[in-house]
């Protein structure tokens, strides 16, 4: 279906061979990335093999759609640059598909003690970030999640409070739970910072110091909280099969905003043992 939309864009204006050719090599890499993607694979490849490859065609993808967007701005061949749009997001796709597998070579790795979750360098940094954020902008960065999540949470609950069914009570508990795990987490994060100001001179050690920190002391804390996370985000897309049409609506923007809590712990993890490695020398 991509193909013919693409032969059908480029019948209908007048591309430059140049154009053409990178509006192909675009799809190309496309349709090679979804392939690359959790589909059966040969098994004398080990994972952090295959992540690599995600992560070599996401760079070539990147640079041929950056050419393509390009030559379309010059050319202003008519109908090219919103099917451009369309490919962009199918690469916002596949780099949030690549991300959730860098969790799972996280969590893997964790699981298997091929590292601890105070070493540094995790996480590789990957070639397409575009900003990186900061320990603290990170953490401010959850701390609104927290804020969202929260309300929006608070709002379902109260919305169908008079015609939630026994599923969607369970529903909303899971999710409760879940939250309150994000929570944790960010709390965990949270006493991080207060160790790292303290080590780089920024603040003073207060009277609750020790206190607050002695979760980090916890060697398998964050990896348990995490782990429990994905768990019930799991469940909760299990139990989207058995609600009514009506209790999906309600509930999709739920799983939606954890899902995106839980996304946004992969950087700030990064982030975290990063700093952890440099108090420790």
């Amino acid at each position: 279906m991509l193909v013919l939309f693409t032969l059908f864009f480029i019948y209908n204006c007048k591309c430059t061979k140049s154009m053409t050719a990178a509006l192909g090599c675009s799809i190309a890499l496309i349709f090679i990335s979804i392939e690359a993607s959790p589909t059966p694979v040969p098994q004398s490849k080990s994972y952090d093999e295959l992540l690599d490859t995600l992560r070599a065609l996401e760079t070539n993808r990147k640079s041929l759609l950056k050419k393509a967007v390009e030559e379309a701005a010059n050319q202003k061949c008519n109908g090219t640059s919103k099917f451009l749009e369309i490919i962009e997001i199918a690469d916002e796709v596949l780099v949030s598909i690549r991300d959730y597998f860098e969790a799972g070579k996280l969590m893997l790795d964790l699981n298997k003690g091929k590292l601890s979750i105070y070493q540094p360098d995790v996480i590789a940094p990957t070639p397409t970030t575009l900003h990186v954020k900061n320990y603290d902008e990170l953490l401010e960065s959850l701390r609104v999640l927290e804020t969202d999540r929260k309300a929006l949470i608070r709002g379902v609950i109260e919305k169908v409070e008079n015609s939630k069914s026994n599923l969607t009570s369970i529903f909303l508990k899971i999710a409760e739970e879940t939250d309150d795990l994000l929570v944790k987490i960010r709390n965990y994060f949270d006493a991080g910072k207060l160790l790292f100001d303290v080590e780089k001179g920024k603040s003073k050690p207060a009277g609750d110091f020790y206190p607050r920190t002695q979760i980090l002391q916890i060697g398998d804390y964050l990896q348990n909280k995490m782990i429990q996370v994905a768990a019930n985000l799991k469940t909760l897309e299990a139990q989207m099969e058995d609600l009514a049409t009506n209790e999906v609506a309600m509930m999709r923007p739920v799983i939606n905003i954890l899902n995106k809590s839980d996304q946004a712990l992969i950087p700030i993890t990064r982030k975290f043992v990063n700093e952890m490695g440099l108090t420790d020398t």
